[in-house]
């Protein structure tokens, strides 16, 4: 079943039961970055703080409608401080920067009044989004590097170009569901040559009697029948998607997540629907999901990718706060 609510995912939050989701996969809007198309939206807020207030508060409500043995995979990317964005035309204020303003501007950004940072700084977002997250309660386990071979090109001559981004993994308690086995990948043949490579053929060396590492009976164990343990760097491309809404993450981005952090028949929260991404992988592995999405002229695309002819699959209910 996908269920699609339009509305504010902070209000529409409070509509779900307490411990009743599996899992949350989102990529939450990225401050001061892109304008979503509504005039409330997270990632608007005039200052850093300001935004992860309204992330945490958000993550604290979900953490209650989570179960206790539920994952919470967030996807943030960090923003650069451009001071001479915090006043002027672009206030959201003036008549001049709302005068034929359409509906989706990805090139307007929010007002940035108090200077915070100085020009041209990272903010430090996922870092301090991460941190305010432990402090709210939540269990960090893992800090995934999303690299993008086929990065976005810069213009920028005096820093390097961005080729990665993360997402954090959060869990409600320390005992968990996650299954490794849905997502362990092949061993590299050498690999396999070198753990399985007989203590015999290592006399003289470090591994040999006498000396001071363990013997290959452990690093056999290492070498499990089902694949080898992916890592928490995942080199995965960007792809684009022609349904006009621009800030999109594969399918790949959240296969992993949902297959190991979601049982088959379980409901995976997305919060920052989007384009659908999350409710079609869901679709396509036998997994419930509920989308928020805050602008219903996504409505369409998010039907498009998680409609089948699957009587139980196309159960949408659109609601509003």
């Amino acid at each position: 079943m996908i269920d699609i609510q339009i509305g504010d995912s902070r209000e529409l939050v409070h509509n779900l039961e307490d411990d009743s989701m599996d899992c949350v996969m989102t990529s939450p809007p990225y401050w001061g970055l892109r304008d979503y198309g509504h005039d409330d939206q997270i990632g608007s807020e005039t200052t850093p703080d300001e935004y992860l207030s309204n992330l945490i508060n958000l993550f604290s409500n979900i953490q209650t409608k989570l179960k206790e043995t539920g994952n919470c995979f967030v996807n943030l990317g960090d923003t650069y401080y451009n001071g001479s964005q915090s006043a002027g035309t672009k206030v959201q204020g003036n008549p001049e920067y709302n005068k034929n303003r359409p509906s989706r501007d990805a090139t307007k950004t929010p007002p940035r009044d108090v200077l915070e940072f100085p020009s041209k700084s990272l903010c430090m977002i996922p870092e301090r989004f991460a941190w305010q997250m432990i402090q709210a309660g939540w269990i960090l386990r893992n800090k995934i590097i999303w690299h993008k071979p086929n990065p976005m090109p810069e213009s920028v001559t005096d820093r390097l170009t961005k080729t990665y981004e993360i997402i954090y993994h959060f869990t409600k308690s320390q005992k968990y569901y996650y299954d490794l086995d849905a997502i362990r990948e092949p061993h590299k043949e050498n690999s396999m040559k070198r753990i399985s490579q007989n203590v015999d053929q290592q006399q003289g060396s470090y591994r040999g009697e006498g000396g001071t590492y363990k013997t290959n009976g452990p690093m056999k164990a290492v070498c499990n029948p089902k694949g080898k343990n992916p890592g928490d760097v995942w080199s995965i491309n960007t792809k684009p998607y022609s349904k006009a809404h621009f800030a999109v993450y594969p399918l790949d981005i959240v296969k992993r997540p949902i297959l190991a952090g979601c049982p088959v028949g379980g409901t995976v929260l997305d919060p920052f629907g989007g384009s659908g991404t999350t409710a079609e992988f869901c679709r396509k592995n036998e997994r419930n999901c509920i989308i928020f999405e805050l602008n219903p002229e996504y409505e369409p695309l998010i039907q498009e990718r998680a409609m089948t002819k699957t009587p139980e699959l196309t159960k949408f209910v659109t609601a509003t706060p």
